[in-house]
This record gives structure tokens, C-alpha cells and sequence, in this order.
């Protein structure tokens, strides 16, 4: 039977160069449609449509020229303009959509909308290859950790997209490396404005990392590595915030200096099966708003307990292993913005011990093991 090759676009031109044969020309949608496609966009909800605005759907219907995909993007820059006279603004453009011109004049109305953060912020996602699934809250912490969003925005992430954007500075600040050797590390000293690094260490010795040459570094991602142990001049890092060590199989311990990163709010621990404990006063972490995996050892000059973990205002999910006799996290259900919480005894302990454990409302999960 052979072979064939379909081909769909938008320009009949394309198609010619292409030598198709035959050709099959869809017809554009009714403008009733059209219409149903950006009131739904262009409206949040029924309790939230003006009819000044509604009297105004008929006009931007006719310059969409029956393109659903122009219909979706002109409805979505319209859900953020509340006046008749912003939607006459965008009514008005010439350039809006044209046979000459196609759609491509809406879709880049739709970039030209956002405000400066949020270019740069979708620029930044040309780094990713195609349908790469990316993590929101990582995409987020990324964002913060290149300078896109301002300190004073950085308190929690559901608000941080609103405000002004710091300038950028035009040195290398992301930087991926898939490394199996310490020599290929040597060279990051020459990054000095580095400000989000990722590696892959596939080597077991110790990680060796001059912190010193990397005083910008605000997310550093070592998750999956082979490492045994940090550095412990890692804690000159002030600016660090995203400290991913998840699935570190081989990471006994952390650096002992830890309480002086003070930036940091982001600590992913969870699967680093062979860390034996927390380093000392991790409670004067006060910015820290994640920590998924908290090992609880004796108390002792050199760990921390349980107890650190009070005035912290953790989120998300937290997992604290090898509990023994720390009545303490009783109060663990009074952090509203935790959602999973793992306990884990390592042997049989006083069932007094969460007689006065009280969930919050908000707790999603709950899981126990070993009590």
C-alpha cells in the first residue's frame, strides 16, 4: 500500500512547498463558537460578567476570524482587564488578526501582556526541551533563585508573581552538569555570578565544592547524587535557598555549620537513607518553609532534636525518622501549612507520647509507622 505523509498548517504556502496533492481546507468555526470560547476565558465566573463588557464580545469575535486558538488567547488577556476601556484597547489593535497576518499578532499579544517578571519568567522555560514535565514549585524556586523575582516577593510562593522583577544580570547564572568525576568540577569557580547550579555526582567520595567562588548561589540541586558528605565550608553559602540532597543514598551526614544559611527555605532530605542525623540548631533557620525528611538522634552538641523544629514554619510534606523518646512532636499539628506528615519510632515507645497529638484541619495525610 506505500506510504504517506500528512501535514497540517496553517499557511496553504507551507503546504505547496511541501507538494501536497491533495489538500483538505477545514472550515473556520461559527462565530457562535468563537464567542463561547472567549466568554469562558475572558470571565472567571457567571457572577462575574459585566454587561458593558458582554456588549463588547460580538466586536472581538469578528477579529478572531473564526480561529479557536486566536479565540483562547485573546480571552485569556482579556481575563486580567476589568474596564471597557482596556477592552476597547485591545479591540482596537489593527494588527489583532488579519489574513495577511494570521494569528500570530494574538499570541504575541498575549506575551506582550505580561507583566516584566513574567517575560523573563517564560523566557527562562526555553531551557527545558520539548514536553518536559516540570515540577511548578522547583519552576518557581528557579525563578527566584536567577533574580526574577524580588526578595520582598519571596515569603511564599502563591503571591510572588505580582510584584517587580530585579534586573538580571547578563552573566551565566544556570548551570547542569551530569559529572562522574570530581576534576570536572574544577572549573565552576570561573561562574562567578552563578546563581542556580544542578548535579549529578556519580562518584561515592566526598563532594568537594569551592563555596567561596560561589557566593551568588541561591538553588543548588545535588538530588540522586552518589555522595557520602557536603563540604563543611558549604555553610558560607548565605545566599543559598533550594538545598535539594532527595534520594542521596549514600549521604551520611550534613555540615555541621548549617544554622548559619540563614537564606535558606528549601531543604529536600527525603530519601537519604543513611543520614544518621540533623546538624546543631537547625531552629535558627527561621526562613526555612521546607524540610521533607528531619532524622531525630540523641540529644547532643552535635544534632538536633525534635524540639528544633518548633518555631519553624514548615509547609508541604515533613518526615521525621528514628523516634524514640521525643514526646515533642505533639505540637507538629499545629503547623496549618503542612499538609503530609510521616512519623517513624524505631522501637516500642510510650503510647502517652501522642495522647496530645492534634492534627490540624488542613493535614491531608498522616502516617505512622512502628508506634
Amino acid at each position: 500500500m506505500g506510504s504517506a505523509v500528512l501535514t497540517t498548517t496553517h499557511d496553504k504556502q507551507v503546504a505547496e512547498i511541501m507538494g501536497a496533492d491533495k489538500t483538505y481546507n477545514l472550515n473556520v468555526l461559527k462565530d457562535s463558537f468563537i464567542k463561547e470560547i472567549i466568554v469562558a476565558r475572558a470571565f472567571s465566573s457567571e457572577n462575574e460578567k459585566p454587561p458593558e463588557l458582554l456588549e463588547m464580545v460580538g466586536e472581538i469575535v469578528k477579529r478572531c476570524r473564526g480561529s479557536p486558538l486566536a479565540a483562547t488567547a485573546l480571552g485569556s488577556v482579556l481575563l486580567t482587564k476589568t474596564s471597557v476601556q482596556e477592552w476597547k484597547a485591545i479591540s482596537s489593535r489593527s494588527s489583532i488578526c488579519t489574513e495577511e497576518t494570521g494569528i500570530l499578532p494574538i499570541l504575541k499579544l498575549s506575551y506582550n501582556d505580561l507583566p516584566p517578571h513574567m517575560k523573563q519568567c517564560f523566557a527562562f522555560c526555553a531551557i527545558f526541551p520539548k514536553d518536559y514535565k516540570i515540577n511548578v514549585e522547583k519552576l518557581i524556586q528557579l525563578w527566584i533563585a536567577n533574580g526574577f523575582i524580588p526578595e520582598h516577593e519571596e515569603d511564599r510562593t502563591e503571591g510572588i508573581l505580582n510584584d517587580s522583577l530585579e534586573k538580571k544580570s547578563p552573566a551565566i547564572q544556570t548551570l547542569i552538569c551530569d559529572s562522574p568525576m570530581q576534576s570536572s568540577l574544577k572549573h565552576l569557580s570561573k561562574y562567578s555570578s552563578l546563581h542556580a547550579l544542578k548535579l549529578c555526582i556519580r562518584g561515592t567520595e566526598s563532594f568537594l565544592l569551592k563555596s567561596m567562588y560561589l557566593h551568588h548561589l541561591r538553588y543548588l540541586d545535588l538530588s540522586t547524587s552518589s555522595i557520602k558528605s557536603l563540604p563543611e565550608n558549604m555553610s558560607i553559602l548565605y545566599n543559598l535557598q533550594v538545598l535539594d540532597l532527595s534520594n542521596c543514598s549514600y549521604l551520611d551526614r550534613l555540615p555541621m555549620q548549617m544554622k548559619y544559611m540563614t537564606s535558606l527555605r528549601h531543604l529536600y532530605t527525603h530519601g537519604c537513607r543513611t543520614l544518621k542525623s540533623m546538624p546543631p540548631e537547625l531552629g535558627k533557620l527561621t526562613n526555612l518553609q521546607t524540610l521533607t525528611c528531619f532524622v531525630a538522634a540523641v540529644t547532643g552538641p552535635n544534632c538536633s532534636d525534635v524540639a528544633e523544629l518548633q518555631n519553624l514554619n514548615l509547609g508541604g510534606q515533613l518526615e521525621i525518622c528514628h523516634i524514640e523518646a521525643e514526646a515533642e512532636v505533639a505540637y507538629l499539628g499545629k503547623k496549618k501549612d503542612l499538609k503530609e506528615l510521616t512519623l517513624r519510632w524505631t522501637s516500642v515507645c510510650d503510647s502517652k507520647v501522642l495522647d496530645n497529638f492534634e492534627p490540624h484541619d488542613g493535614l491531608q495525610v498522616l502516617k505512622i509507622y512502628s508506634y
